[in-house]
């Protein structure tokens, strides 16, 4: 159900097969799925150097969606692989999760719908963040976390090491943050069902002893690595620790008010003392850890930050992850109170009221997840739909309907300069041709991209501009247009505004309300 209301709404809004998604990390996720197919190097240590200048980015779902380049183009690709996370891979992990917590056939039905019910996941961190990859992620290390809380009750020291390791492996390579928020709600899992599993055999005192060396002794060494520290502080959230706090507990929407959710989280917070009650421990201590990381974003700085440096400090991600839980818990709590599951002298229950508890389960579902399907439908707007976005589109649909219409071999040696929101980034994506710039930040950017993006405005007086552009290759042109977030571009990107073109520039095309040019300043020298 949950899998099919999602591509309703995206079909609906995106209305084509390659409709490109116009915000946040997008630009970034699109050029990276088209590197690897042109380069053919899907390694995460070196793949995304050429865009951001970094030695490590989590690209394996960049790879497999580079794997459909062949038969469909990137904006296509980046939309299958969107469709997989959202409609397959999240319900399956939340089946699962579901599934391993305990939870009977109604609970694993429901969960995916209750789960994605709230904007965090897909709407908000996908269909407009555009952390397709995120997602992906944590839905992976849900994944792994069902396996794990099967695995720990098998009480097998060395079964649960090696479906540990290989757990964290797989899920740190779909994304590390996604691996370090694996290892720590595993470890409080393990150590509370240490603590107050009935079946697990010792004294009170030495299964304390050890709960307590079994978290403590990870994380200390955890906070003690500095790289984490500083990545924990790259994202560290804004909003206010109350602000953080209530989004925290309510899954509070940053679109309406905390009643949004209000029934969702009430289902979720009973499925916790149902699961307390009856001594299945494990996602309780998951939810409860995941509740702790997320306001450790808005903490003051402290070594707690290096907790949270896998995903960066995003608190919005640890809101995903919530709401996915949530689900799970909300289901097993439907599937408790409406009778439709029982144990012990009660399992004998006659099916017209197992039946009539289906229903009132089902009926609770929809009140839950149609306010959330028009929040899907908001935030996917946001994402795909040239009118509703939130700053100026990238490039319009007459655009890059010129763009794609250029004589064949215009653009097959082109190195494209200009601001990344102008369409110039967006060249790699639609053409043959290449950007020098194809992510939408000037953060972080090699020295020679921030030396452009401030001084190329001087190539007719700085030899700098033209060295670098020489030393970089290919066929120059510069990428204008009109229709730009001035205020964006003059803040990171201002030395592609007011660009002298009546020298050294010939115009190649009209593209709507941009300009294409071929840079002619720089040839000899």
């Amino acid at each position: 159900m949950a899998a099919t209301l999602q591509l309703i709404v995206l079909t609906s809004v995106s209305r084509s097969a390659d409709a490109l998604l116009q915000n946040h990390d997008a630009m970034f996720h699109l050029n990276l799925i088209e590197e690897t197919y042109r380069s053919g190097n899907a390694s995460m240590f070196s793949a995304a150097k050429s865009l951001n200048g970094g030695q490590y980015y989590p690209n394996t779902w960049h790879t497999l969606a580079s794997l459909l380049r062949p038969v469909v183009s990137t904006p296509a690709a980046f939309n299958i692989m969107l469709v997989l996370v959202c409609a397959m891979v999240v319900p399956f992990a939340l089946v699962c999760l579901t599934r391993a917590a305990g939870g009977g056939g109604i609970a694993t039905l429901v969960a995916p719908a209750l789960g994605c019910a709230s904007i965090w996941l897909p709407g908000f961190m996908v269909t407009f963040n555009a952390q397709v990859a995120a997602a992906w992620a944590i839905a992976i290390a849900l994944s792994a976390a069902a396996a794990m809380l099967v695995v720990i009750r098998l009480r097998s020291t060395r079964l649960a090491l090696g479906v540990g390791a290989v757990a964290v492996g797989g899920t740190t390579m779909a994304h590390a943050g996604a691996g370090q928020w694996l290892i720590i709600v595993m470890l409080f899992a393990g150590a509370v069902w240490l603590v107050g599993s009935p079946l697990s055999s010792g004294s009170a005192l030495r299964r304390s002893v050890l709960a307590v060396a079994m978290v403590a002794l990870p994380l200390s060494a955890m906070v003690a690595i500095p790289q984490l520290r500083v990545m924990g502080a790259y994202n560290h959230s804004v909003r206010p620790l109350e602000t953080v706090v209530k989004q925290t507990l309510w899954l509070d929407p940053i679109d309406g008010s905390i009643w949004d959710n209000v029934l969702l989280v009430l289902l979720a917070l009973t499925g916790v003392v149902i699961l307390l009650r009856s001594r299945r421990l494990m996602l309780p201590a998951v939810w409860g850890s995941t509740v702790v990381l997320s306001v450790i974003t808005a903490l003051p700085e402290a070594p707690w930050w290096a907790l949270t440096g896998g995903w960066w400090g995003d608190n919005n991600r640890y809101l995903a992850t919530l709401a996915l839980l949530s689900g799970c818990l909300a289901a097993i709590a439907l599937e408790t109170c409406a009778g439709a599951r029982r144990t012990g002298k009660h399992a004998r229950m006659p099916i017209t009221r197992r039946m009539l508890g289906a229903v009132m389960a089902c009926i609770l579902v929809m009140f839950v997840a149609i306010p959330g399907v028009e929040r899907f439908d908001f935030w996917t707007r946001r994402g795909y739909d040239e009118t509703a976005l939130v700053h100026p589109s990238w490039i319009s649909s007459e655009e890059r309907s010129a763009l794609e219409a250029l004589p064949p071999g215009t653009l097959d040696d082109a190195v494209v300069y200009g601001v990344p929101s102008s369409g110039a980034a967006l060249v790699p994506v639609l053409s043959a041709g290449s950007a020098f710039v194809r992510i939408d930040t000037s953060r972080s950017l090699p020295s020679a991209q921030e030396y452009l993006a401030v001084h190329f405005n001087e190539i007719n007086s700085d030899p700098r501009v033209c060295e670098i552009i020489n030393r970089n290759g290919g066929e120059p042109m510069y990428y204008d247009d009109t229709t730009l977030d001035e205020e964006k571009a003059s803040n990171e990107f201002p030395g592609y505004r007011d660009v002298d073109v009546t020298h050294g520039f010939e115009l190649v095309a009209q593209l709507d309300t941009a300009t294409l040019w071929r840079i002619t300043a720089c040839d000899g020298q």
